[in-house]
Order: C-alpha cells, then structure tokens, then sequence
C-alpha cells in the first residue's frame, strides 16, 4: 500500500511541474499585455521585471491552500483513496485543458478550471458514495456555499471589470489626449502618483496577503495603517515621479508601466500558484500524515485538511524557479500574450478572429445607440470631446506600439485596483478574467475598435468569452469522468491516462514548434522592410509546393471514394483545403501591412505577392468546389455514378494529379524547361475535359441519366479544368520572375 502511495505522490508532483509550466504559459499575459503592448522597454527588459516579480511572489505565497483541501469539498467525508483519485484527476484533467488553450492562443482561468475540476471530481465521488449511503446527498459532500461564492465572484468580475476599465480609460484620455507627451511634465507625475499608489495598495491587500515570510503583527499592522501608507505613497512617487521626469527625463509613465508589471507578476504568482500545486502538495502533506499514522496504527481521518497547513519553503522556491524559467523559454506563452494585445491595439490590420452573427449584430446596435447618443449632445461640445479623441500620427507605424503609455498605465492601474479590493472584501475572483476584461474595456473607451476592425474584435473577444464557459464545463466534466475511470479501474487506469496525457502534451508541442517554424517565412515577407522579388518568390515557394501536394492527395481521394461512400473521409479532406484556402486569403491580407510602406520597383514584389496568394486562393476554391460537391453528394447518401460514368471521373481524376505532379516537381526542381511541354499538357488535358463533358450530356440526353450523378460529373470536370489552368499560371508566374532556373 506504502508504495502504492508514493507512486501517486509522484505522479503528482510530476504532473505539478508541467501544470506550472502550461499555467505559466496561460497566465503570463496577464503581466505582459501592457508593457508588450505599449513597448515600454525592450522585451527582455520586460521579462527581467516580471521575472523577479514572479519569484518573489512565489516565494513569499501564501501557505494557506483552502481552495485545493477544503473549498470545494469537505475533507473529512473522504477516504485517503478518494482524496487521491480527486487529486490525480484534477491534476491530469487540468494540464490537458490549460495546454490546450495555450495551442490556440486564447487566455482562459487557471482559478476557473482548478475549481471546476475539484468539483467535477469530487462531485463524481460524492454521487457514487451517497449511492451506497443514502443517509448523506450528493451535495453534502460539496461545500456548495464557498463554490457558489468562488463561482459568482468569478464571473461577476468579468462585466465590472470590462465596465470601470471602459469608464477609467475614457476620464483618462479625456485628461491626456492621443497627444499625451505635451502634458506630461505638467500632468505625468500626478498621474503616475496616483498609478503607483494604487498599484502598491494592489501589493499590499493582495501580494503579501497570507505570506508566511511576513510575521502576523506586521502583516497586522500593514493592514491597519493601508491608507496612510497609500496616502505616504500617493505623494512620494508622484515627486520622484516628477524629480526623475526635470532630472534625468525619466518617463513617468514608463515607470508605472514598469512598476505595475511588477506586482502582478508578484500577485500572479503568490496568489495563483494554489492552482497549480495547491493540489499535488495537498496529496504530499496527506501521504506524511498516512505514514505518521501507519506507525501508530490508527485510521486516519481527513479532517486534518479543514486545518490550517503551511506549504514547505523550498518548494515554493523550486516553483518560482520553475515559473521563471518557463517565462522566459515558453513560445506558447508569447502567443497567448499575442492575442490579448491584438484585439485590444489601437490600429486596424490582420485581424485572427472572423466577425460572426453575434459580434455584426453587436456592432450594428452600438453604431446605432451611437447616433441616437451624439444627437443629444450638443456640437460644440461634441467637438472639444472628437479633439481629445483625434489620433496621433505615428511617423514609424512599423514600430509603433499596439496602443500608448496612457493605455498601459490605465490596464495596470485599474485591473489592481478592482483584484485588491475584491480581496479586502474576500470576494474570489480570477486575475484573467479581469486583466483581459479591463484590456478590452480600456480599447474599447479608445476608440481601437474602428468600423474597420469593430466586428472582428467583438468577435475575438465573443471567442475568449465562450472559451471560458467551455473551460468551466469542460474541467467539470472531464475531471467526473477522470475520476469515475480512476474509482472503477484503479492504479491501471491512472498510468494509462499519465501516458495519455504525456503523448498529447509532446505531441502538441511539436505541432506547435512546427506552426512556429512555418509563421517565421511569413512574418519575414508580411512585415520585413528589406523585401525584394526574390525573397518574396523564395518564401512562397514552399507554400505552393505544399498546397500543390496537398491538393492533389485531396483531389484524388475525393474522386475515388465516391463508388466506396466513405463520407466521412471526403469530408477530412475538404476541411484540409478549406483551411489552406483561409491561409491564403490571410497572408493576402497580411500583405496590405507592407504594401502600404513600399515605393518604387518595391512594389513588384509586393504585386507578386500578392498575385502568388490569389492564385493559391483561387485553386483552393475551385478544389473546394468540387470537394464539398462530392461530399454533399454522398451526405444526401445519392446512387453512386454508374460505372461508365465513374470511369470517366477517375480517368480525369488520374490525369489531373499527374498534371499536378509535374507542376509540383517542376517547381520543386526549379525546372524552367518543363514549362512548355506543361503547357502543351494543360491544353490536352482541356480538350479531352470538353470531350468527357460532352459524353456526359449526350448521355444525359440519350439514357436519361440521374439528376444528382450529372450534376456531380459536370462540376468535377469543370473544375478539373480549371485547377489545371491555375497551377499552370502558378508556374507561369514563378517563370516569368525568375525563380525557376535550375542553379
């Protein structure tokens, strides 16, 4: 049993090192948006600050891990076996979701899953126990008034905060103007006072709360004299502030970017650490006291865990060091942080989300609650307000930052402000929730969601939104049936989903690794200021040779799987051209980013470019055309063609992905000499296309052939004709600009 034990202690502790990392990963933008976003200082400037905030909030967290002992179920109605399985499903359940929105770069709550998780499982157990012992429900073992709490708190959060970062970012710009700079050496140091002050009431209240390197009286008296020491700070920044700004033209802003980056990244880290090995050191501190009272021989009752217990120093050490180390090497951390500050910066340009029904039908409301308000306010006013309002033109838009100082410092200020007082009040809530919610209110008081860009923002932001209630539904689920595998199968099962989740986490770190690689080209064409016909021509290359190949597999498993019906393997297929079709028309959009900037003979590459992206565009239409034919064809479960109308599609089918092998090899090898004879191809290939097309309408006419199978032959044969014609102009195109030339 012993052994048994420590294998699950382990178990624990390894899957709590890779939740640190894919929390980390998660979290991080909550401390980076801002001074990312607004280019306070350079990126490695910025991870030093967040780094150190980072270990020392997790060297001076909290001891105090309610949420994973008792918050959500009450302990002593427990067996340490059960206690167990709740453990390990929580742990495995909450590394595979976490990772799974760091692959998609969406922010999502490690408070909400850790929650949702302990319940899940717990639940799960507490409905198999009350099965077996009517006398308690289901509910008695879930401490429903603390989850209901932690849950409302939550959620609550997410329209407060979206609301006073809206109202604060509007007073704020109101005070600065776009033109922030001329008000600076009157304004900055006020600002910049009143910024820090808050943001050292945030560290006070909610980053050295429960510390166990504090003493209690001096944590006693910090709380009682929180005013005058916000009040004693309040002033002394703002003349430091001010000192610095005559002195050494220090940035005021700057600083509070700085300094506000700081102490969240301290407060993450001391306050969210719970969520990530709140869980494996319960598990740990419930095996010592098993084996303390296997040495006396007497049952052990959970109930220690209602107790107050502090968590060992030197593992709060090895996980700050672990977060740091994760800051700094983790590529998914960066996109998550990607994502935030996109929707929330103050240009229009690429834009990730697609605008659906929802976030049009938003958009439109908004622009007419706008109309009906400006009618009500006078114009004068309406004036002076457009003037604080009027944007200022970046002579370097290259370079320029995603949104202003003035930004930053507000998303900073006020996403520290709501988190500590939340925290005076003990009302949980999640730090991701309010640092985005405040991101986008403070964007959206910015006038950064522009009729160009409106609809694709709600979007992104609808995404997130939703992507939070699925992490919430999802952790409760999976962890149930996590736990429900774990009660009925034991030890077999846990090792099995240990190795599961092992193989999807490596599995989906090199998928990530190799998305990583791919955007490097694009990145390099999309935003280089050094670009010419050959880089361009060279970076597309690959991207065509992929898409010909791709194409081509599509094509002829789409054509042969009609007489076999296998719908859904016409469908996978479809789905795989759909996405390069989409990876098309965004890279063609991507180029508008640097178009704008070129002049002279640059725009020749900027036109091939975009000429290469149209043509792969238009073959993914017309290959999706034919694909999503056959795959209606075969949903509508239709009679397959006879056979001597399928031997004409599969005669074609077979001469166009030859075709397209050439073009693939032609282009692959750079073989310029094989574009006549291609030519010649493509000519013979149509003719005997018109040929097949006019044996299928004759026989329409003669046999009275089914409606559904000529509609099917046409439209493969006609686009069959025309994919031929576009991959011809693909190599055309390359020829002409001098790519494919053997060397």
């Amino acid at each position: 049993m012993e052994g048994a034990y420590l294998l699950l202690v382990i178990l624990l502790f390894s899957l709590a090192i890779v939740d640190l990392m894919v929390g980390v990963s998660n979290d991080a933008v909550n401390f980076l948006n801002s001074a990312i976003g607004s280019k306070v200082a350079s990126l490695r400037t910025i991870l030093i600050i967040a780094s150190i905030g980072v270990f020392v909030g997790a060297v001076f967290s909290s001891g105090m891990m309610e949420v994973a002992r008792k918050g959500i179920f009450k302990p002593s109605l427990f067996s340490m076996d059960e206690i167990m399985i709740i453990f390990l499903a929580v742990m495995i359940t909450d590394i595979l979701l976490l990772d799974f929105f760091n692959s998609v770069a969406l922010p999502t709550s490690t408070t909400v899953s850790i929650v949702f998780e302990l319940l899940g499982a717990a639940l799960l157990l507490a409905i198999i126990k009350s099965s077996q012992n009517p006398e308690l429900s289901a509910l008695d073992y879930i401490n429903t008034t603390k989850a209901q709490e932690i849950i409302v708190g939550i959620f609550l959060s997410v329209g407060i905060a979206f609301s006073v970062g809206a109202l604060v970012q509007y007073l704020t710009r109101m005070w600065f103007s776009f033109n922030f700079e001329r008000y600076i050496p009157r304004f900055g140091w006020l600002f910049g006072g009143l910024a820090i002050a808050a943001i050292a009431y945030f560290v006070l209240i909610k980053g050295l709360k429960g510390s166990q390197f504090l003493a209690h009286d001096q944590l006693h008296w910090i709380q009682e004299n929180t005013l005058l020491i916000v009040l004693m700070l309040f002033v002394g920044s703002g003349l430091i502030l001010l000192l610095l700004h005559r002195v050494w033209k220090v940035h005021p802003l700057r600083m509070v970017v700085l300094a506000g980056t700081f102490s969240l990244a301290m407060a993450f880290a001391g306050n969210d650490l719970v969520n990530f090995i709140g869980v494996p050191i319960t598990g740990f501190q419930t095996y010592q006291a098993w084996q303390a009272n296997s040495e006396t021989g007497t049952a052990l009752s959970m109930a220690f865990l209602e107790e107050p217990i502090q968590t060992p120093s030197y593992l709060l050490v090895i996980a700050g060091a672990i977060m740091v180390l994760t800051l700094w090497f983790s590529g998914k951390a960066r996109k998550v942080t990607e994502t935030e500050v996109n929707l929330g910066r103050q240009d229009a340009g690429d834009e990730r989300f697609r605008p659906n029904r929802l976030s049009r039908g938003i958009v439109s409301g908004s622009i007419a609650l706008s109309r009906g308000v400006l009618k009500l306010i006078p114009n004068k006013l309406q004036s002076q307000i457009d003037q604080r309002f009027e944007k200022y033109v970046e002579t370097d838009e290259e370079n320029a930052p995603a949104f202003d100082l003035v930004r930053a410092s507000a998303n900073l200020m006020v996403a520290s402000i709501l988190i500590a007082f939340a925290s005076s009040l003990k009302l949980p809530l999640s730090t991701t929730y309010v640092s985005f919610m405040v991101a986008m209110g403070t964007s959206l008081a910015d006038q950064a969601w522009g009729r160009e860009s409106a609809v694709f923002r709600v979007a992104g932001v609808l995404n997130v939104i939703g992507g939070w209630f699925l992490t919430a539904m999802t952790a409760l689920l999976a962890s149930g049936l996590a736990a429900w595998l774990f009660w009925l199968f034991g030890l077999p099962a846990i090792l099995a989903l240990f190795g599961l989740a092992a193989f999807l986490l490596i599995r989906s770190h090199l998928q990530f690794v190799r998305k990583k690689k791919a955007e490097v080209v694009e990145v390099a064409v999309a935003e280089s200021q050094a670009v010419d016909r050959k880089r361009v021509l060279e970076a597309t290359l690959e991207q065509s040779i992929q898409t010909l190949h791709e194409l081509r597999k599509a094509l002829r498993i789409g054509i042969r799987e009609i007489p076999r019906e296998k719908e859904e393997l016409v469908k996978r297929v479809l789905a795989l051209i759909q996405a390069n079709t989409l990876n098309s028309r965004k890279k063609q959009k991507q180029s508008i980013r640097f178009i704008r900037k070129l002049q002279g003979d640059d725009l020749v590459a900027a036109r091939l470019y975009w000429l290469v992206q149209d043509l792969l565009q238009d073959l993914g239409q017309s290959s999706e055309l034919l694909l999503r034919e056959c795959a209606e064809f075969l949903k509508n479960k239709h009679e397959p063609p006879s056979k001597e109308q399928m031997a004409v599609l599969l005669a074609s089918e077979q001469e166009l992905t030859e075709y397209l092998l050439k073009v693939e090899e032609a282009l692959r090898n750079k073989d310029q000499q094989r574009f006549t004879s291609l030519q010649q191809e493509k000519r013979a290939f149509v003719e005997r296309t018109n040929q097949r097309l006019d044996d299928v309408l004759r026989w329409a006419h003669q046999r009275n052939a089914n409606g559904k199978t000529l509609a099917l032959s046409l439209t493969i044969l006609m686009e069959s004709k025309d994919i031929a014609a576009i991959s011809l102009r693909l190599l055309k195109l390359y020829k002409e600009n001098g790519l494919a030339q053997k060397e």
